[in-house]
């Protein structure tokens, strides 16, 4: 599967549906087959865009290959030239207009790669001068005024009255608050779905994962990468957003982790040959909401709590979360031997 982001500076002015098919029409072209794909146009956001993904087999069945450099290259100029074809050329009105609507963005502009273009940095120092006569003329007001923002923000200093530097790491640093504002507009399209507000919301950095465990609370499309996600509300107490790797996208394509299941995510190693290499296991054991009455379940979750005194412990948040913890503080209270762990003998105890 090839996942392509289509995004045309004056989206708002755009008919995605038309430039797609015409997109992918001229890639049939070119790569001298048809395609099967699908396709969906985010109009809510700053930036309208559309997230194109095309089946990787070609008409006859065959595994299609799209070299990198083509999606790089001539797919973005095929796109810039159906923009043109619907818009007409970019005058530099247009080029103001954009760079105005860039000034207090949260993210890396085309304004930011001007500054960049025209900075020196240095390994010695964390901020780059600014070569303010190599900024492009007709957005020049636009970049003073992003520069100003920039330090608002603690990326840029002003080091005399016409002298600026910007962070050499600037680039990384607005990605960086874009993917976490897109991850915080994703959690807020399932927010009718979390237990509680307050829940914190963490990445899942799937090389230190060992066991996720918690509900479903759904998917989609990162903005960012184009990749899919899940969200995930996680035992004991927390909102996990995490990218779907093979094993997610095949539990999907059977059916599983529909939003509302109760799921386990496991990451195992299994020998294979001299290495051992990990594994990712899914259990999703259904309705979330039939858990708090799955006894067999009650007396796992009771024993786990005891031993790792967790926050299962305090009826701290609402929704299921809570329903969840009071559930297991009453199995723990009318069965109150059944999870109690057995001390060994030793250790200044008596046998």
């Amino acid at each position: 599967m090839f996942k392509i982001i289509v995004s045309a500076e004056f989206g708002h002015n755009l008919d995605h549906e038309k430039h797609t098919h015409a997109l992918v029409a001229q890639m049939q072209r070119d790569l001298r087959t048809q395609l099967e794909w699908v396709a969906v146009t985010h109009t809510n956001t700053d930036h309208p865009h559309t997230h194109l993904s095309v089946r990787g087999r070609d008409e006859a069945g065959n595994a299609l290959r799209i070299p990198p450099e083509y999606i790089k290259k001539q797919l973005r100029e095929h796109a810039a030239s159906l923009v043109t074809a619907q818009l007409g050329w970019r005058t530099e009105h247009d080029a103001i207009i954009a760079a105005t609507r860039e000034i207090t963005a949260q993210r890396f502009t085309g304004l930011d790669a001007s500054l960049m273009r025209a900075s020196t940095p240095s390994p010695a120092t964390a901020f780059a001068p600014v070569d303010l006569a190599k900024l492009p003329k007709q957005t020049k007001t636009q970049s003073m005024q992003r520069l100003t923002q920039l330090a608002i923000m603690g990326l840029a200093q002003r080091t005399a009255p016409d002298l600026w530097a910007v962070r050499t790491d600037l680039a990384h640093v607005l990605r960086t608050m874009q993917n976490v504002a897109d991850r915080q507009r994703s959690l807020h399209a399932h927010r009718a779905l979390l237990s509680d507000d307050r829940l914190q919301l963490t990445v899942a950095d799937t090389r230190k994962l060992r066991l996720l465990l918690g509900r479903i609370i759904g998917h989609g499309l990162d903005e960012g990468t184009g990749k899919p996600y899940t969200i995930l509300e996680a035992l004991p107490g927390n909102v996990v957003y995490m990218l779907q790797d093979s094993a997610i996208v095949s539990a999907r394509q059977q059916g599983l982790l529909q939003p509302g299941a109760f799921v386990s995510i496991k990451k195992t190693f299994e020998r294979q040959g001299e290495r051992m290499q990990p594994r990712i296991t899914i259990n999703d054991m259904g309705d979330a909401e039939k858990m708090l009455t799955n006894q067999a379940y009650l007396k796992r979750a009771a024993a786990n709590s005891a031993r790792t005194a967790s926050a299962e412990t305090v009826t701290q948040f609402g929704g299921w979360l809570g329903r969840h913890a009071a559930a297991v503080q009453a199995y723990a209270r009318a069965h109150p031997h059944t999870h109690q762990t057995k001390s060994s003998p030793g250790r200044g105890e008596r046998g």
